[in-house]
C-alpha cells in the first residue's frame, strides 16, 4: 500500500467528456485530495510520494482512499523523459 511505501498501479484511468454507463467504469470519488505536480520519469515518482506522505503526516491527515496519477506532458509530447509532467492525487480525510 502507499502507507507502506509500495507504488505499484492496481488500475489506469483517464478522464472521458460523455457520461458512460459501462460495469467496468470506475468514478474517482468526490472529496478531498492532497495533489502535487511531478516532474521527471517514472523512477523519480517515489520522491514524490514521499513529500505528500510527509506533507499528509504534518497537516494531521491519513490517506483514505487512492491515488492518482494523471500524465500531462508525457512521450506523446517530449522525447525525453526527464521533462515528463504527472499530476499525482492522493485521497485524504482529517486523521480522527
Amino acid at each position: 500500500t502507499l502507507e507502506q511505501g509500495r507504488y505499484f498501479e492496481s488500475y489506469y484511468y483517464t478522464r472521458i467528456h460523455t457520461k458512460r454507463e459501462d460495469e467496468r467504469l470506475q468514478v474517482r470519488p468526490a472529496g478531498q485530495y492532497v495533489t502535487m505536480l511531478h516532474k521527471g520519469d517514472y523512477s523519480t515518482l517515489p520522491q514524490s510520494y514521499d513529500i505528500i506522505k510527509k506533507f499528509i503526516a504534518e497537516n494531521d491527515l491519513e490517506i483514505c482512499g487512492n491515488s492518482y496519477e494523471y500524465e500531462l506532458v508525457s512521450y506523446l509530447a517530449t522525447q525525453e523523459m526527464k521533462d515528463y509532467i504527472i499530476q499525482i492525487s492522493v485521497q485524504v480525510r482529517p486523521r480522527a
